[in-house]
């Protein structure tokens, strides 16, 4: 449950190892941040071979959200309030990197009230963190060793999918932020090949954790719940699934353009569109009339999370026809959930996935129809590509993403590190030296290698 947190002794007199976790989320505004977050603070709950303690700082709006994900050396705090101190913001986040202090004082008014930038918080202080981990896209300066999850630098590759300022204070913020984190953890190797080359951040710095579906963690649905979903949504016999937000770069757009030329040409097909549907979602309604899908196309909105996975059992497969990602979190719960899977032939998808889908161009509105043709005609192609999911996600697991996590987390802490440990970190990529010792060894090793 959540509760005040007393703090024990002081870390120099051999208490647990403490990483506080930011997680100041309100549930239903993040999408997959919020899914991924979930799945790592259960994870990490679930890891009972160390001395860690996990304290994970949740927002005063929503302060229980993550309760039912605790583990015994897990515990959740709540932040009474708004953090303090954001006057000296700037100067601390563009300490060592000078250039960016015009851009940001010119973003700082707006930047205060969000929180974005942040100068030491006295509450997470207060909790005397050995480490601090930031798993999505926010940070602030705090006295203990911190690790960084920027996600990715859409910003730079698609501005014209965010409004000018905010496209202004990324590129003033996640340079100074990457430069202030003690070590920066992403989702695949593709992103941190990106932050190396436009970000200039040292190659040793970043860790690539490949990240499992956070289905793993739902219960399994039985045939009363897949048909309690089913009519409560009132689903097509077959469909096509597509869970995103409706932010422009998941491309919704073209995909209802595919679905409309496949009905004209005499193979209509049913979609059913999930995620929050925010400021964008009136163009893709005006689109879905526009095209006269009204009777194929179903959009539920937010979903609760317990009726992810029934939704991934009930169509017949899954489309991810994104533009970009910095590592697609419905693509591995399709795998996971043995939907077949045809998306966008992305690098970082295609790291995830490997030989388990079908790809196609996401630009190309032929391309993605083409797909939707092969999968939808194809019942013995749409069963290998099941088959291969759930090879991949047998392999692909929180249990191990959880052990690398901590071995990052004992290794900025300069706790010695066991073998298992030490082998972890080779295989997420970083290029940090560890300390040697026998203390937390265990472990299991990730089917992707090291990251290059």
């Amino acid at each position: 449950m959540t509760s005040e947190y007393h703090a024990p002794e002081s870390a120099t007199d051999g208490r647990r190892l403490r990483v506080v976790i930011e997680a100041s989320l309100i549930p239903g505004e993040a999408g997959g941040v919020e899914q991924a977050t979930e799945a790592l603070v259960s994870a990490l709950g679930k890891l009972t071979d160390g001395d860690e303690e996990f304290v994970v700082l949740t927002d005063a709006r929503a302060p229980h959200w993550l309760d039912e994900r605790l583990g015994p050396n897990t515990r959740a705090v709540s932040r009474p309030g708004k953090p303090q101190a954001r006057r000296r913001a700037v100067k601390e986040a563009i300490r060592h990197v000078p250039p960016l202090f015009l851009a940001l004082r010119a973003a700082r008014r707006r930047l205060r009230p969000t929180g974005l930038l942040e100068s030491h918080d006295p509450f997470v202080e207060a909790l005397q963190p050995d480490v601090v981990h930031f798993p999505y896209q926010t940070f602030y300066p705090t006295s203990a060793p911190s690790l960084f999850g920027p996600h990715d630098l859409q910003h730079l590759h698609f501005p014209e999918f965010f409004p000018a300022d905010v496209v202004r204070e990324r590129q003033a913020l996640y340079p100074a932020w990457c430069s202030r984190a003690t070590a920066i953890e992403v989702a695949a190797a593709q992103v941190k090949n990106d932050l190396s080359e436009r970000l200039g951040v040292p190659r040793s710095k970043i860790y690539v954790v490949h990240r499992p579906s956070p289905t793993q963690f739902a219960a399994e649905p039985n045939i009363a719940t897949l048909t309690e979903v089913r009519e409560q949504y009132r689903l097509p016999e077959s469909f096509v699934y597509y869970p995103a937000q409706s932010w422009p770069h998941k491309n919704h757009l073209r995909l209802l353009q595919a679905v409309s030329s496949l009905r004209d040409s005499g193979r209509p097909l049913n979609l059913v569109l999930s995620g929050r549907q925010n400021e964008h979602w009136p163009e893709i309604s005006a689109e879905i009339r526009r095209l006269g899908l009204e009777a194929q196309v179903t959009a539920l909105g937010y979903i609760p999370g317990h009726h992810v996975r029934p939704l991934y059992r009930l169509a017949a497969f899954t489309v991810f026809p994104t533009l970009f990602e910095g590592g697609g979190i419905p693509a591995m719960e399709a795998l996971t959930e043995g939907s077949p899977l045809t998306c966008s032939d992305l690098p970082v998808l295609k790291e995830q996935v490997c030989d388990a889908a079908d790809l196609f161009d996401p630009h190309s509105v032929r391309s993605i129809a083409d797909a939707l043709l092969r999968l939808s005609s194809d019942n013995a192609y749409r069963d290998e590509l099941s088959r291969r999911g759930k090879a991949i996600a047998q392999e692909v697991t929180w249990e191990n993403a959880a052990r690398t996590y901590r071995a990052l987390y004992r290794n900025l802490a300069n706790v010695p590190l066991g073998a298992a440990d030490q082998a972890l970190l080779r295989e997420s990529g970083g290029d940090r030296p560890t300390r040697r010792g026998s203390a937390h060894s265990g472990g299991a090793k990730s089917r992707f290698g090291e990251a290059q």
